[in-house]
């Protein structure tokens, strides 16, 4: 009788099959994934206890990203006197071929002002003055209406905007006066304390210091405009004055009128007199 040969196979050629679990891993490569970490020099304590650091160092730019989204005044911008003044937010600005000097930037205004004098000082060239119906009040609670309202491509630091200004017939202490129009509109963010104004344009952060006394040279091209020699007036933190409603009345026609008379409903429109 022949022998039987007995053929035993390898242990590891016989693989198991796990059926998939939830997410479609076989309990297999699970295993294979453990057997590699142990292998490695990957310890997961070393790792929680770096973790935090990470995570710190991480909230750390983070803050420092926010923080320079954000237009805000610090000590360092403070002016060489420091807190010991009174002084208003003055800036200059540049139209064309003049120099303006003096500029007032006012968060109380609700307007941007050009008095008449500085018009008539500019090399002024545009379009002829608008009508204007805006009826102003000032602090002290008396009423002015405008002549008219102009616009002007006017340069603020690097900056260039077209500002409309409304043209009063006042003799005030400044040249002109920047309002809320203006401030809004640039997204500045101003400070009578550290005597300066930030914005954002164009993507650019520009920074614009109130100004000081300034040396002008006079050039046949260029001219400086400063505020005349006058006591100022109360025109400057200037209001829109809401338009009085009258309470008269109005005919179409003049079958109207004598319709309204006949039946007596003459109500506020004044004593008839009889000829």
């Amino acid at each position: 009788m022949n022998p039987t040969l007995a053929v035993n196979r390898p242990a590891a050629a016989v693989k198991t099959l796990v059926p998939a679990g939830r997410n479609g891993m076989m309990k297999e490569d699970c295993d294979e994934m453990l057997r590699l970490v142990r292998r490695s020099e990957y310890n997961i304590v070393d790792q929680l206890l770096q973790t935090p650091s990470k995570i710190f160092v991480l909230s750390l730019i983070v803050a420092n990203i926010n923080a320079c989204n954000n237009l805000s005044f610090c000590d360092a911008d403070l002016p060489e006197e420091g807190r010991d003044h009174n002084l208003a937010l003055h800036i200059s600005m540049n139209y064309k071929d003049d120099a303006m000097s003096n500029v007032l930037v006012d968060t109380g205004s609700s307007l941007n002002v050009l008095p008449k004098s500085t018009l008539a000082r500019l090399s002024y060239q545009g379009p002829p003055m608008r009508q204007s119906g805006v009826v102003v009040k000032a602090f002290d609670g008396s009423r002015k209406t405008m002549i008219g309202e102009v616009e002007l491509p006017v340069n603020i630091g690097p900056s260039d905007f077209h500002i409309t200004f409304q043209v009063m017939d006042i003799h005030p202490s400044y040249s002109c006066l920047l309002g809320k129009p203006w401030i809004h509109e640039a997204g500045a963010v101003t400070s009578t304390l550290h005597q300066k104004l930030k914005f954002v344009k164009n993507k650019k952060f520009v920074v614009v210091g109130g100004e000081k006394a300034l040396l002008v040279s006079h050039l046949s091209s260029f001219s400086y405009i400063d505020a005349e020699d006058e006591v100022g007036t109360p025109f400057q933190a200037l209001s829109i004055a809401e338009p009085s409603k009258k309470g008269t009345s109005s005919f179409a026609s003049y079958n109207d009128a004598k319709l309204a008379i006949e039946h007596g409903t003459t109500t506020g429109l004044g004593q008839m007199i009889k000829l």
